[in-house]
């Protein structure tokens, strides 16, 4: 059995470069819970809101 030998070519890696948020968040922005439920303002417990995690007691 004789090994396949492949060139490895080298490519310049693609990504994100800047991300650019427009205004400063809004009231009415839907929170989750951690398990990626959307809840309302009466949940209680940790919430990801506007991408920040918060606990709500």
């Amino acid at each position: 059995m004789s090994a396949v030998v492949r060139p490895v070519v080298e490519k310049t890696a693609t990504g994100i470069n800047d991300v650019h948020v427009n205004g400063n968040g809004n009231a009415n922005t839907p929170r989750y819970n951690l398990s990626g439920q959307r809840v309302d303002d009466s949940y209680r417990g940790i919430v990801i809101s506007n991408g920040k995690k918060m606990m709500k007691r």
